[in-house]
């Protein structure tokens, strides 16, 4: 039996469905199963003051569950930096406040502001440069940019595709990306896409092609061994027909990821000065691209 000091819930959001549940609240309810009796809980989930009113009911879960075991409840507003920073978590401790504002925001990002209030909570000591060079940090496949203009992101629910959305909209609005030619007037998205099977993909597709502006789509598969075992990707030809459907896109089939990318790159249609290219959707399609730049370290 474990005794921790600490429990953390990131967030409450819809995924891995068929096993936790259908609704943020249900969700919440296997989530709040790790708050333990007399030992504190922190969690980013937001209240319904967010915006988000079924998520603030899943928050409603969470602190029922905590004051039923006299678990101390530490909320952080993880949705930006200046409302984060006002939790009394924070209050006792010299932050390099500049260095949280040059930091773009993104889903690592509030995941770093959780991880620094469960050190706080316990009460390990920090130093400025400490915290300075964690929030600097990236992760590989995560708000990626591998070469001017591509960027990776293994988003795969809905969530994370919004923070991906907000993420690419601040980047090109301040001239962040490596490729600063890229003309925010005129900017276009093509996207290289693949699912994880039970995912809401249509759903991601959606916010994908609505917040941004998407000019090709071209779907592939994914053949790396998964969670739930072998060939759990979504059929392409699934997507494309979707995708072709409700949007009218141009759309291209590829079976192998390491090709549609190629074909990407050598493409007329992408230009780096004014294209990105984005490979979403599924943290397997990422980490089997990435390998094209890089090869995984064991």
């Amino acid at each position: 039996m474990l005794n921790p000091q600490l429990t953390v819930i990131t967030n409450v959001g819809l995924d891995h469905t068929d096993v936790l549940g259908k609704t943020e609240e249900k969700i919440a309810v296997e989530k709040a199963g790790i708050i333990k009796l007399n030992v504190p809980i922190v969690t980013g989930c937001p209240s319904a003051s967010s915006g988000s009113s079924t998520v603030g009911k899943a928050l409603k879960v969470i602190e029922k569950v905590a004051k039923e075991k006299n678990a101390p409840l530490i909320t952080i507003n993880t949705q930006s930096f200046e409302k984060a920073l006002k939790s009394d978590v924070f209050s006792t401790i010299n932050l390099p406040i500049d260095i949280f504002r040059s930091t773009s925001y993104s889903f690592t990002y509030s995941h770093k502001l959780l991880a620094l209030a469960a050190v706080k909570t316990l009460e390990i000591p920090l130093s400025r440069g400490q915290i300075t060079k964690a929030f600097g940090s990236t992760f590989p496949g995560r708000f990626e940019e591998i070469e001017n203009g591509v960027i990776l992101d293994g988003a795969h629910n809905a969530d994370k595709v919004r923070f991906l959305i907000r993420w690419i909209k601040e980047k090109t609005t301040d001239y962040r990306l490596q490729t600063t030619a890229v003309d925010r007037r005129q900017w276009t998205v093509v996207l290289i896409i693949a699912f994880k099977k039970g995912k809401d993909w249509k759903k991601m597709i959606d916010l994908l092609v609505k917040n941004l502006p998407v000019s090709k789509v071209i779907v592939t598969k994914f053949y790396a061994v998964t969670d739930m075992g072998k060939h759990q990707a979504v059929e392409p030809k699934e997507i494309a027909k979707y995708v072709r459907s409700v949007y009218r896109l141009q759309t291209t089939v590829y079976s192998n990821s390491h090709e549609a990318v190629f074909a990407s790159l050598q493409s007329k249609i992408y230009n780096p000065k004014s294209t990105i290219l984005l490979v979403t959707g599924s943290l397997y399609l990422v980490g089997e691209v990435r390998a094209i730049w890089q090869l995984p370290q064991y």
